[in-house]
């Protein structure tokens, strides 16, 4: 039987360094029937040559150069055209075992579920695996509101779009919302459909350590995760059961401790750093009581009884 077509939806934005080992690796997938899609995102460096590149090699690639509009819009633009059965998210820095793709696919063809997910890797700049993101070894079959439940808690399924795969009907009438961190903002929406997701044990992607990433650096765009997560709390406590309200008032207590560690010291920041302090105070004991939070998540609500400052001092020199 012929493999249904797989759409590969890559952003692109200035990853000159990562790139081709980046599209070379779903190049080389054991499944062949791919349509892979590079939206370069207004890039300035080399990266819109390298994707025009790699169009002329290999009849399966097909480039889209646009404006700067962020990973939400990159990827809805990609979806915008794209006509496979399903469709696999690929960030450009990462790279896939040649094996990944059929893994996801037997993952959905053997359970008949819309989504399959998979385990990945943490790879240093020097090539060094540092982990898994997941420790769990069974491969399982979850609803839409347990993957929510995990990916609020930091646990097995994450929330970004790539290391699964979807079938292309979820996207039919479904988009990102084009924003920063759009994936935090989106993907709680589409599990909240009634969907199962298969999720696979083996990791199968390789996730890259940048150190100049943006979860490692502060920019007052990451601003804007207070809002998504505020809005993300309320639609909780309006649609969800208890036990994802918990999940998602610890995910926006550990977003709070993420931005309050990286921003800087200085006035025009002040009524910010008040705000963040005063989510925390006023979640922090529903987080410690919260067994299924992450267990770092509940040491900072502790220590920030002895001050919420106190908790960006011990976790900076750790």
């Amino acid at each position: 039987m012929e493999e249904p077509l797989i759409s590969i939806i890559i952003p692109v934005y200035n990853v000159e360094k990562y790139l081709r080992r980046s599209i070379e690796s779903v190049l080389c997938q054991t499944y062949h029937n791919l349509e892979i899609i590079l939206v370069d995102d207004g890039s300035t460096d080399s990266s819109r040559c390298i994707c025009d590149e790699f169009e002329q090699k290999d009849d399966r690639v097909t480039v889209i150069h646009k404006e700067n509009g962020g990973q939400g819009s990159a990827r809805n633009c990609g979806l915008g055209i794209c006509t496979g059965e399903f469709v696999y998210f690929h960030d450009s820095d990462d790279w896939l075992d040649n094996d990944c793709i059929w893994y996801l696919y037997n993952l959905i063809d053997s359970s008949k579920t819309q989504i399959s997910a998979c385990n990945y890797k943490f790879i240093d700049e020097m090539g060094k695996c540092k982990g898994l993101f997941s420790s769990k070894s069974e491969d399982q079959l979850y609803n839409g509101y347990e993957v929510i439940e995990h990916m609020w808690n930091d646990e097995i399924i994450n929330i970004a779009p790539w290391a699964k795969l979807f079938s292309a009907s979820l996207w039919k009438s479904f988009r990102f919302k084009e924003c920063y961190c759009e994936d935090s903002a989106t993907m709680y929406l589409l599990y909240s459909k009634d969907v199962f997701v298969s999720y696979g044990s083996k990791a199968k992607v390789n996730y890259l350590l940048r150190q100049n990433s943006d979860v490692r650096s502060f920019s007052k765009k990451k601003l804007y995760m207070l809002d998504i997560y505020d809005d993300i709390v309320d639609y909780a406590k309006k649609q969800l059961p208890s036990e994802l309200q918990r999940a998602a008032i610890s995910k926006r207590v550990a977003v709070c401790f993420h931005i309050l560690s990286q921003l800087p010291d200085l006035v025009e920041y002040k009524e910010v750093k008040n705000r963040i302090k005063k989510t925390i105070k006023e979640n922090r004991i529903n987080v410690l009581f919260n067994k299924k939070a992450r267990k770092k998540n509940r040491i900072a609500c502790l220590i920030s009884f002895l001050g919420i400052d106190t908790v960006t001092w011990v976790f900076k020199r750790k």
